[in-house]
């Protein structure tokens, strides 16, 4: 039992100084060449990024659109459903 709680201390430590040694210099600057990488490996995140941020101004807009006509359809009932929410 200690061996194995040993066994799993020392893995850990010496996972913890790996990483306390590891430390990243966020001073220097990219070079060009870094900054193309980045850019090709970001371009698919930064293409779900902008499908998913228009795709939910279409939702807001068809919502509010959708909100509107139920407004004008029913008139003081859309009223009584606010009142209901709060």
């Amino acid at each position: 039992m200690w061996n194995k709680l040993l066994v799993i201390a020392l893995l850990m430590s010496i996972v913890f100084v790996q990483a306390a040694y590891a430390e990243l210099d966020f001073d220097t600057e990219l070079s060009s060449d870094e900054e193309a990488t980045i850019d090709e490996i970001l371009e698919p995140v930064m293409k779900v990024y902008r499908f998913i941020k228009y795709a939910a101004t279409v939702v807001g807009v068809l919502m509010l659109v959708l909100a509107e006509t139920m407004h004008k359809k029913n008139g003081q009932r859309i009223q009584q459903w606010v009142l209901l929410l709060d």
